[in-house]
């Protein structure tokens, strides 16, 4: 039996990974990750931890022509945002089921999927046992695990095993995607992305306004509600806000 983790270099796929380990061995262990070409240089330090943990080479997919997220918006015309993020699609979704179809059977593959047991991730087991189908799904934290285990208590099981956690969570992220540019996350995300990881956003702000000038629309990734009306937000306008209220704090006087 072959037993394949879809392996996001996430807390919660490592977690999953480890479970599955400690049940199945690692003779038939396989970590597939989808590479972006957007990720922060430290979740690769932490995927080969992870694999060098379990002595398994990780399994490397990516999509054909190389793309990264802002070049997929171009092509498909479309500048993903929290509602619809085709590039989940295209850069990792596609390229992982193209792997699975083209060397696991049905017959003799489980596909392990890390989200947590929380009520909100087990309304998502569903969609995905569906759309891997015919390979079955296990969901090894939400199905294994007594209760649901916290993010830090995950954190803990790494550091555990001497695996420092990856750079994104240590900087306040509640997710490895993307060096902090993943278009679902939202303003506070990319606030801290651009207090973080400055060259990240500035490369996120000039590819945003590159899809913005290509479409001739006033697309964004941000929205935000100001007395009942939606307004799109650019990453300029974002930045140019944060650095104001960060110049305003600055110029307060020291309490004495």
């Amino acid at each position: 039996m072959k037993h394949v983790v879809q392996f996001s270099a996430g807390i919660g796929s490592f977690a999953a990974a480890l479970r599955v380990a400690a049940r199945y061995g690692t003779s038939d262990l396989v970590l597939l990750i989808a590479d972006a070409h957007a990720e922060h240089p430290d979740l690769w330090r932490f995927a080969d931890d992870v694999a060098d943990h379990f002595k398994i080479p990780l399994t490397v997919v990516a999509d054909p022509q190389g793309r990264d997220p802002w070049d997929v918006f171009l092509d498909v015309r479309y500048l993903g945002n929290n509602r619809l993020a085709p590039c989940s699609y295209w850069l990792k979704q596609k390229p992982c089921r193209d792997w699975v179809e083209a060397n696991c059977d049905p017959g003799d593959t489980v596909l392990y999927v890390g989200i947590e047991g929380t009520k909100h991730d087990r309304a998502r087991m569903p969609p995905i046992v569906r759309g891997w189908s015919p390979w079955p799904v296990v969901f090894p934290l939400a199905e294994w695990d007594e209760r649901p285990a916290d993010k830090e208590e995950l954190f803990q099981e790494a550091r555990a095993l001497g695996i420092e956690i990856p750079q994104l969570y240590r900087d306040g992220h509640g997710h490895n995607n993307c060096r902090g540019m993943c278009v679902r996350g939202g303003k506070g995300a990319f606030v801290r992305t651009l207090r973080t990881d400055p060259e990240a956003f500035a490369y996120a702000e000039r590819r945003e306004q590159e899809i913005r000038e290509h479409l001739g629309k006033d697309v964004t990734i941000l929205r935000e509600q100001r007395k009942g009306v939606i307004h799109r937000i650019t990453l300029t306008e974002l930045r140019l806000r944060d650095e104001a209220a960060r110049h305003d704090a600055a110029a307060q006087p020291t309490a004495t």
